[in-house]
């Protein structure tokens, strides 16, 4: 058996494990409402109500193991670039156990690599005391950042630049890439 809490500030919630409910329980501000439920991979989801209508969803998913990266822009600034990566499930789900060691790196499609450079990873974890000027770092909760810094103004070089592509490879995984500059 596990426990599942709701933190709610609504007047009843009810829990659903893979579609099937398992009951309603008024909610009293400031107390938490817990279920003890067999343990089934699928999905969990919490459904608050006020007025006998829905107020509120929140579900989890349970994940599999690390398969693949995924990158996404974050923040495109005057001089540098913001990349999250993610250690991702088959179904696209992040792994938020993995600590993958993830290794970026600039691809040009004309040898521009020298107009750019990896500034600094991050991933979030207070106790990481590595140097944030490298081009690799270990995932926390499956998630890293990367920031990419010009020479130029961004705005310069998207109409000069052919392609500039940022990869991520980690053992085991399918590596990640995106274009950062492209016309």
């Amino acid at each position: 058996m596990i426990q599942i809490d709701a933190y709610r500030n609504c007047e009843e919630v009810e829990l659903f494990i893979n579609g099937v409910s398992h009951g309603k329980k008024a909610h009293t501000k400031g107390l938490i409402n817990s279920w003890n439920v067999s343990y089934e991979p699928g999905n969990a989801k919490i459904v608050a109500y006020n007025n006998g209508g829905i107020a509120a969803e929140d579900e989890v998913t349970t994940v599999g193991d690390p398969y693949a990266i995924r990158l996404s822009l974050m923040h495109k600034g005057e001089r540098e670039v913001l990349i999250k990566a993610e250690i991702i499930d088959e179904s696209g789900y992040t792994c938020p156990t993995s600590d993958n060691e993830i290794n970026f790196s600039i691809i040009s499609d004309d040898c521009n690599e020298d107009k750019f450079r990896i500034l600094g990873t991050a991933n979030g974890n207070p106790s990481n005391h590595d140097l944030p000027n490298k081009s690799s770092i270990k995932a926390f909760n499956g998630l890293a950042q990367v920031i990419i810094a010009s020479d130029q103004p961004v705005s310069n070089l998207e109409n000069q630049v052919p392609g500039v592509t940022l990869a991520a490879i980690s053992e085991g995984l399918i590596c990640g890439s995106i274009k950062i500059f492209s016309h």
